[in-house]
């Protein structure tokens, strides 16, 4: 990986050949109060390779000692000075003296095809469960309100046109179902489809309770 070290700056170094990230040292003395942080032009310029993105990851020794944590991304084509963002988790003031080290730079593949705005996206196993979703043990799945209608095991055609009316969570379809009027708003909900909804939120809510 090619640098360039500008007046002030730090050389960067791979401590050991197998380490995944590169050493970045700060150039100035950085004093980060508690849970607050500060910016920091490391002064460093560096060619990331094409295909790739660089990323600024936190020490490990200062995350766990010191509570601080840095981040960052470094784009392929960017050749101006790097710098990185030192946020300070912990509830005592952290001084870092110029030529610590502050942060380590991993460089990764990054897919970098073009966006494309699509009315849906294929759907996973998971779903559009998030946070919190897995992980709940064994026995009968504890679902969050927040969850995807997914999980509800709809059939095909009730689940499309829940997803065309707008239907996303349990909470909107709760919120839609129980309004009445608002069913018109959803097309070929027939009475067969209406029963079926109500069966699988009243299980819903007896898997909840």
């Amino acid at each position: 990986m090619k640098f360039v070290v500008e007046e002030g700056g730090f050389a960067p170094v791979r401590e050991h050949e197998t380490d995944a990230g590169v050493d970045l040292r700060t150039p100035e003395r950085l004093v980060i109060y508690p849970h607050s942080s500060v910016f920091v032009d490391l002064k460093v310029r560096v060619e990331i390779p094409d295909g790739c993105v660089g990323l600024m990851t936190s020490k490990s020794g200062l995350m766990s000692k010191r509570g601080i944590k840095t981040t960052g991304t470094i784009d392929n084509g960017y050749s101006g000075t790097i710098g990185c963002k030192v946020f300070n988790h912990s509830s005592e003031i952290v001084i870092l003296d110029e030529g610590d080290k502050v942060t380590q730079l991993v460089v990764m593949p990054c897919i970098m095809d073009e966006v494309e705005i699509v009315d849906s996206i294929r759907s996973g196993e998971r779903g559009e469960n998030g946070f919190g979703s897995t992980g709940t043990g064994g026995g009968k799945k504890v679902l969050a309100l927040n969850s995807g209608i997914d999980e509800l095991e709809l059939s095909v055609k009730t689940y499309n046109s829940l997803r065309r009316g707008g239907i996303r969570t349990i909470r909107d379809l709760r919120s839609w179902f129980y309004a009445g009027a608002q069913r018109r708003k959803i097309r070929e909900v027939g009475e067969k489809t209406i029963k079926e909804i109500k069966r699988k939120i009243e299980e819903f809510d007896y898997e909840t309770n």
